[in-house]
């Protein structure tokens, strides 16, 4: 039977696609009310320790009804931002990537596939070779953890030093002096009322800084947490197995790592030893799609096509190399295997052109949505 193979993908899972943008879109939502929850929290925390700090009274100490009410606020702050990460994240999925070692067009195909369509809703795992290089969190990811964390810092010292240095009291005593005096027996009322109005606008302009700057400051913790999640994705990112009995505790955190929402996105695992047929068998367990490329057709490639099969639960979609698979270079006996275990599918091939890898990022996203 002639295999089949296409050069580009149309999924047929549209409106699932939609639903995970509408999903992502709400998690930013109620990351964002998660956000604001907490600033209120932080606002009475920085007013009290201005209290402490900068003058001699007594603090306080709240009644029951405000200590209940800081007490929803953070609730509803620490179940909003969960349930924002939650739809963030959305539902990764784990597919097992599979392909010749030492192969270098696979590799930087499924890389930049990764990186950029399949990332977003997929996480992969494969075997090293010495020639795969793992990827963690995006760069635009880390350049966001970056400037999170930073720039609230230097804005709230900025606002900080303005606001009760020498400036903001100067722009604050202009505002009053500049409305009409008190003391001008003309027009006494207006006089008052100008007055007040200044005085009521500087202390509204003080509240609202006030609270720009726990903003910010919740952002910045916010950040700050986002920091250390990168950190462990990319220690996350590269795995060593060496014994068997050690073999599923390994799987289990790769597992979940892989399914975080700062988690690696391609996982490169190094086995010492014979135990590869193992670990793949093992990773065909908790995959719900296998990606084999079929550039050149193997014994071992026709093992883990059989290898798959053996797992009812785990499709699987065969790419390959454009050139490769139109030479069909492996001999007739494997070809004719591959072919049966094919079946009715197609082989979506690729090329490392810039429009191909586009075009077979695309495509290999709307394959795997239309696998599961």
């Amino acid at each position: 039977m002639a295999m089949h193979i296409v050069n580009e993908y149309q999924g047929r899972h549209a409106l699932r696609q939609g639903m995970r943008r509408a999903g992502r879109f709400l998690g930013a939502l109620f990351i964002a009310v998660g956000l604001g929850a907490a600033t209120i929290p932080v606002l009475l925390g920085f007013l009290t320790l201005m209290v402490v700090f900068f003058t001699e009274e007594a603090v306080e100490v709240p009644d029951e009804q405000t200590v209940t009410q800081l007490l929803v606020l953070g609730v509803v702050a620490c179940a909003a931002l969960l349930v924002g990460l939650r739809l963030v994240r959305g539902r990764r999925r784990i597919a097992l990537f599979l392909r010749r070692f030492r192969f270098s067009d696979a590799t930087a195909t499924m890389t930049y596939a990764i990186g950029t369509a399949v990332g977003r809703g997929w996480r992969l795992v494969t075997l090293d070779d010495a020639a795969v290089v793992p990827v963690g969190v995006t760069r635009g990811q880390r350049r966001a953890s970056r400037i999170g964390l930073w720039l609230p810092l230097l804005l709230i010292v900025g606002a900080a030093l303005w606001l009760f240095g020498g400036p903001g009291e100067s722009f604050a005593d202009r505002i009053i002096d500049g409305a009409p005096s008190d003391e001008d027996p003309a027009d006494f009322g207006a006089a008052v009322s100008a007055r007040l109005a200044a005085t009521f606008g500087v202390l509204f302009l003080l509240v609202l800084a006030l609270v720009v700057l726990a903003f910010l400051a919740v952002v910045s913790i916010f950040s700050f947490g986002s920091r250390r999640a990168i950190a462990r994705a990319e220690g996350a990112k590269a795995h060593v197995i060496t014994r068997r009995r050690r073999l599923d505790h390994r799987i289990g955190r790769i597992v979940s790592h892989a399914r975080r929402v700062l988690g690696p996105r391609l996982i490169v695992v190094r086995v010492v030893g014979d135990l590869w047929r193992d670990v793949v068998d093992r990773l065909l367990g908790v995959s719900a799609v296998a990606i084999v490329d079929v550039s050149e057709v193997s014994p071992n490639v026709i093992w883990e096509v059989e290898a798959i099969e053996r797992h009812p639960g785990v499709s699987w979609i065969a790419i390959g190399q454009r050139d490769r698979l139109h030479a069909r270079t492996a001999d007739a006996q494997a070809m004719a295997m591959l072919a049966h275990h094919l079946g009715d599918r197609s082989v979506l091939a690729y090329d490392t052109s810039a429009a191909g890898l586009q075009r077979f990022s695309r495509s290999l996203r709307d394959m795997l949505e239309d696998a599961i």
